[in-house]
C-alpha cells in the first residue's frame, strides 16, 4: 500500500496566520472595552456597591477570543479538506455544521468565556480590594477596574504596583524601582530619572499615562500568549475533525490513519513533550504525556492549562492507501 504524508509544516504554516488573528481580536476587544468605561458612571457603582454589571460587560472579550478559536476551526478544517482533495480524496469536505464539529465549537466558547471571566473576575477583585485597603476614593477604585481589563490577577497586581511605585517617585531618594520593569514605555526615563533628582512627585496624569502604556504592554503580551495557545488548539482540533468526518464518509478507514507528535527541540520546550516527539499513535489513540492524554497538541480537555499555554508542538498525519 502507498501512503499519503500529511506534514506538521501545513499546520504550523496555518497556526502561524490564526495566532495572529486570534490574538488582534482580544487586543481589539479589550481596547473596546476600556474605551466604553465611563469613570464617573463606574464610581457610582463602586459607591453602592453594585459591580456585578460592569464585570459582567468584559465577558465581551472572552467571546470574541471564542469566535476567532470557531473561525480558526472551521479554516483548519477546509484546509485539511482541500490538502486531502489535492492527494487524490475528491470527495473530501469539512462539514462545520456536522454534530460533532458544533458540538466542539459550542464546547469551547463555554470554556473560553468560563476560563476569561474567572481570571477577569480575580483581577477585578484584586483590582477593587487593594483600592478600599489604600482608601482609595470610588473614582480611583473606577480607573483600577479600567486598568484590569483584559489582564490576569497576577499582571493586575504588577500594574498596580507599578502605580504605587510611580506615585513614590520624587519622595524617596535613588532611582526608582520603575526603571526595573520591562514592559515600562521607556519614553518615560528621563522624566521619572529628573524627577528622582530633583525630589519632586510626578504628576498625576503622566502617572495615569503611564500605567495605561504599562497595563496595554501586558494586554499585547498576554494576547501574544493567547493567540498562540488557541489557534493551537483550533487548528489541531479542526484538523482532526476533518480526519475523523474523512473515516464517518467512508474515504478512508480508521486503521490506516496514523499520526505522529513533532515538538520543536531547542531547549526552550517543556519535558513532557520533549519526551513525546517523534512519538506515534493509531488516529484515536492519546498521547499518554505525563501531564495527562492528548488526541493531538495543544487538547486541554484532560491536562492542566499549564501543560498547552504556548505550546509550540504539531502533529503529522500518515494515512494508508490502495495503489
Amino acid at each position: 500500500m502507498a501512503e499519503i504524508i500529511d506534514p506538521a509544516s501545513r499546520l504550523e504554516k496555518l497556526l502561524a496566520q490564526q495566532d495572529r488573528r486570534i490574538a488582534a481580536a482580544f487586543r481589539q476587544a479589550v481596547a473596546a472595552l476600556r474605551d466604553q468605561v465611563d469613570i464617573d458612571a463606574l464610581a457610582d457603582l463602586i459607591e453602592s456597591g453594585n459591580i456585578n454589571a460592569a464585570i459582567e460587560q468584559l465577558n465581551d472579550a472572552a467571546r470574541q477570543v471564542g469566535v476567532a478559536y470557531n473561525v480558526a476551526f472551521t479554516t483548519s478544517g477546509q484546509s485539511t479538506a482541500a490538502f486531502l482533495q489535492q492527494a487524490g480524496f475528491v470527495r473530501a469536505f469539512f462539514d462545520g455544521v456536522n454534530n460533532q464539529a458544533v458540538a466542539a465549537m459550542q464546547s469551547n466558547m463555554l470554556r473560553t468565556v468560563a476560563e476569561f471571566s474567572e481570571e477577569q473576575r480575580n483581577a477585578t477583585r484584586s483590582a477593587l480590594t487593594a483600592g478600599i485597603q489604600r482608601g482609595d476614593n470610588p473614582r480611583a477604585q473606577a480607573r483600577a477596574f479600567r486598568d484590569s481589563i483584559g489582564l490576569t490577577e497576577t499582571q493586575q497586581d504588577a500594574v498596580r504596583s507599578y502605580r504605587e511605585v510611580l506615585e513614590r517617585v520624587g519622595k524617596e531618594g535613588g532611582i526608582s524601582a520603575a526603571l526595573d520593569r520591562a514592559l515600562r514605555d521607556k519614553r518615560g526615563d528621563a522624566q521619572i530619572k529628573r524627577a528622582v533628582k530633583d525630589a519632586q512627585p510626578l504628576k498625576p496624569e503622566k502617572i495615569d499615562w503611564l500605567v495605561k502604556r504599562y497595563a496595554e504592554r501586558y494586554v499585547k503580551y498576554r494576547s501574544e500568549v493567547i493567540g498562540r495557545t488557541e489557534a493551537l488548539a483550533a487548528v489541531n482540533a479542526g484538523n482532526h475533525e476533518m480526519y475523523r468526518q474523512a473515516i464517518e464518509q467512508g474515504l478512508m478507514a480508521e486503521e490506516d490513519l496514523t499520526k505522529q507528535w513533532h515538538t520543536s527541540v531547542d531547549g526552550r520546550e517543556r519535558r513532557a513533550h520533549r519526551l513525546l516527539n517523534r512519538q506515534k499513535r493509531a488516529f484515536n489513540a492519546d498521547f499518554d504525556s505525563i501531564d495527562g492524554p492528548m488526541l493531538y497538541p495543544g487538547d486541554a480537555s484532560r491536562v492542566p492549562a499549564k501543560a498547552v499555554i504556548q505550546c509550540r508542538c504539531s502533529p503529522s498525519y500518515r494515512v494508508k492507501v490502495s495503489k
